[in-house]
């Protein structure tokens, strides 16, 4: 199926494929009634931390209001969980009305929706008009298809004129570059603004104290001090955006401070298998500023100054060929990385693999035989096809505190090589192969 949305991607100049999902949304919203004028919309949009933010967001509102999602991993209306389908963010124009359609009909109050770029500037949001838009951040990705920074963040910046005459923008105030566009757009629409921080002390919702516990993070914002289950600084940021939202609709801290405590991440997100005698963690980084950010946090995060960082990870083939630098970054802070397939197409994933590796020797990293004994003050790489293999022998490198890293699929279900789309799930086969190991 991948195969055939890229060549009609191809066949078709954007202009055309633009038109037609408008003309799809414009359909879809008579065919359903414009099921948004009769609900309550929140839009999560940004370069890092959508699902996430999606996620905790819909748990927090969970406490007093009924609540629903669309977001990359699927959707749930009413508890009832919908598929969306692979590789999609959001979905097609019909779909998402339908979508929305069913949550009017079963009474949800809020429906938080996951925005992408593409679905911003394809127009598969036409008609919908949004309560509230958050900004997780605006750094450069889909540079295949945006080509420019400025781009990407006028896609990004659409969420901002489909929100309602009384929206509201969540902005995150630390994102410098971005939150300066947003705040001029936000103007431009007369829209208001409210921003969160961990650094800008001129924010109206700003963490302070962050520190990383064997239990979570704790931070505080105000008096108030919170603990979130999950391991990795920028995390607070998600946990940011969602709070702002929840105290702006006035859900007490109790609640609050109860869900954090207890919050379940989305799958393939920062998510841990398993924590003894190393730490394995699955994650969908897949583009520099992800990676290096999860990784810097990996840093803190590791039991010992001794704990070796593997990290296993590719890239996706026809796509934006700058995310093969994140070569260098894993090379300049895992002590190993192990290059290998992700969804390589067409493309192969010798020949991008090979790129990845010019990035990887830019990091100062040295190509290791797969055999060789690491030390924690190596940083070597090496390149293993085969995405199963890439993992057996990341978990075979790794010794009691270390950190295997595997990121780039998350959630993914399927693996595309060449024109087909394989069964893949690295959650299924990383622990398949843990169970095997013991």
């Amino acid at each position: 199926m991948q195969y055939y949305m890229d060549n009609i991607k191809r066949l078709f100049p954007r202009p055309i494929i633009n038109f037609y999902h408008l003309l799809t949304a414009i359909f879809a919203n008579f065919i359903y009634g414009f099921p948004s004028k009769n609900i309550k919309i929140i839009g999560v949009t940004g370069t890092k931390g959508k699902t996430t933010t999606v996620y905790y967001l819909y748990q927090l509102l969970l406490t007093a209001y009924k609540t629903g999602y669309i977001t990359t991993i699927g959707a749930k209306i009413d508890q009832i969980n919908l598929d969306i389908g692979f590789h999609v963010t959001t979905p097609d124009p019909l779909q998402l009305q339908k979508y929305i359609s069913q949550a009017v009909k079963q009474k949800i109050e809020y429906l938080i929706v996951e925005t992408s770029s593409h679905g911003l500037d394809q127009n598969r949001l036409w008609g919908i008009k949004f309560d509230i838009g958050i900004f997780t951040n605006i750094d450069s990705d889909h540079l295949d298809y945006h080509y420019t920074w400025k781009n990407y963040a006028l896609a990004k910046s659409k969420l901002i004129g489909q929100l309602k005459e009384s929206g509201l923008a969540i902005i995150n105030n630390d994102d410098l570059k971005g939150r300066r566009f947003l705040k001029t757009i936000a103007k431009k629409y007369h829209k208001k603004v409210i921003t969160y921080s961990i650094n800008h002390k001129k924010s109206d919702i700003t963490a302070k104290d962050i520190v990383q516990l064997t239990a979570g993070i704790s931070f505080t914002v105000k008096k108030d001090k919170y603990l979130l289950n999950t391991i990795g600084k920028f995390n607070v940021y998600n946990a940011l955006a969602a709070l702002t939202v929840a105290k702006h609709l006035g859900i007490k801290n109790q609640p609050i401070f109860n869900t954090f405590k207890n919050i379940v991440s989305p799958p393939g997100r920062m998510e841990i298998l398993q924590k003894k005698p190393f730490l394995v963690i699955i994650d969908f980084a897949h583009n520099r500023f992800s990676l290096k950010i999860a990784l810097e946090n990996l840093l803190l995060a590791r039991p010992t100054s001794n704990s070796k960082i593997i990290t296993v990870f590719g890239c996706p083939g026809l796509r934006d060929k700058s995310r093969r630098k994140m070569g260098e970054i894993s090379a300049h802070i895992s002590n190993l990385t192990i290059i290998t397939a992700d969804d390589p197409r067409t493309e192969g994933v010798e020949k991008i693999s090979d790129e990845i590796e010019f990035w990887a020797k830019q990091g100062k990293a040295l190509a290791i035989n797969p055999h060789r004994n690491l030390t924690s003050k190596n940083h070597f790489y090496t390149k293993i096809p085969n995405r199963q293999q890439a993992i057996k022998f990341a978990l075979s490198c790794a010794t009691q505190n270390d950190i295997v890293y595997i990121t780039g699929m998350g959630h993914q279900h399927t693996i595309c090589i060449g024109n087909t789309d394989y069964p893949w799930n690295d959650r299924e086969q990383t622990l398949k192969l843990l169970g095997a190991s013991r």
